[in-house]
């Protein structure tokens, strides 16, 4: 089985890796990028992982298949999707040690509340990137916030740093953490979150399958991505929703909770909702 796609899909995929190993009753190797191979390995029971090359080196084999092809034997429908809290497993000891660290920062700077992680943009799109945000944008989350929030976004973000230092927000950027480097070291550091916030993009995905209670910022229309499903995805299909707008769950992440957009390109009541999630 090998991965496609961006890392977010592989680690959305790799949820339907162990249902279809069962229908396999052989040796099953699992292809992926090297950064997941030390957590897939933790996480998939009694399979190999490989790291992806180029060529693959992976030798003979008797089948393939993509990991997104596997929906088609696995997913047919919601029903066969597992109410499981967690998929992947992070390093417990890292996982420690960064819960460790974040907790005497708190402390440090004389706050009583969670930890909590934050991711605000995405990889921009084709045409723009209307699945990001601006950090200026959080501000009702920051102010007067009891809670320690740590920064889980990939790439620079020296202007947004300088903005949260500015307005006294209390921002965490661990440099300790590179998840560009190490996915492994990313997971363990979302594991060590209280709750996280994100917009959709890696961050969104690593959590759900570590199984964080996480909310998820969604666009509702360009830059919605497939996997969160639209009004008339889920009526088709009968998944539970709550009101006929707000389809706040997810079938690949029981502890996502998915805050849409009420009004396209529009993130104002979705920045309140994020902030009630805490609450």
């Amino acid at each position: 089985m090998w991965g496609e796609q961006a890392v977010g899909e592989e680690i959305l995929y790799a949820s339907m890796i162990d249902d279809a190993a069962a229908l396999c009753g052989s040796d099953v190797m699992v292809e992926c990028d090297a950064r997941l191979k030390p957590l897939f390995e933790r996480s998939l029971n009694g399979m190999t992982s490989v790291a992806r090359t180029e060529p693959p080196a992976i030798g003979e084999i008797a089948a393939q298949c993509s990991a997104g092809q596997l929906g088609h034997y696995v997913r047919k429908n919601f029903s066969e999707f597992p109410q499981r809290t967690a998929y992947l497993k992070a390093d417990a000891d890292k996982t420690a040690q960064l819960r460790a660290r974040y907790t005497a920062m708190k402390e440090a700077l004389g706050k009583s509340g969670r930890i909590i992680g934050i991711s605000w943009k995405s990889k921009p799109l084709r045409q723009g990137d209307p699945k990001s945000t601006t950090l200026a944008d959080w501000a009702m989350i920051f102010e007067h916030s009891p809670h320690l929030f740590v920064s889980l976004q990939h790439g620079d973000c020296a202007e947004d740093f300088a903005l949260a230092a500015q307005k006294n927000w209390a921002l965490i950027d661990d440099k300790d953490v590179n998840q560009h480097a190490s996915l492994d070291d990313f997971a363990a550091q979302v594991c060590a979150m209280d709750q996280v916030i994100t917009v959709s993009n890696t961050t969104a995905h690593m959590a759900g399958a570590c199984g964080v209670q996480t909310a998820v910022l969604v666009v509702q229309s360009r830059g919605l991505m497939w996997h969160w499903f639209d009004k008339v995805g889920f009526d088709k299909v009968g998944f539970d929703k709550v009101g006929d707008q707000t389809l706040t769950t997810s079938p690949w992440y029981p502890s996502v909770r998915l805050l849409r957009q009420s009004i396209d390109g529009v993130w104002d009541d979705v920045i309140r909702a994020a902030a009630a999630f805490l609450k």
